[in-house]
């Protein structure tokens, strides 16, 4: 017997990133500088099964772990 079935996955990420550099003054040897940043960033993953995909694994699983007569 075989089943055709389908699994749906869905992937995002937002980001957003800040970013702030210069000189800050001049000395003998050169300028003195400074760099700052920092990064924001929000993910998600989504699985979503074919309901016959769930319950062959369902039947699989009972039957495996039913002892045997």
């Amino acid at each position: 017997m075989s089943y055709d079935t389908r699994t749906n996955r869905k992937t995002e990420m937002t980001v957003a990133d800040f970013v702030i550099s210069g000189e800050l003054f001049e000395m003998a040897a050169g300028p003195v500088g400074f760099a700052a940043g920092a990064q924001w960033r929000d993910e998600s993953y989504a699985v979503v099964r074919d309901p016959l995909y769930t319950q062959k694994r369902t039947i699989l699983l009972q039957v495996r772990s039913s002892p045997l007569t």
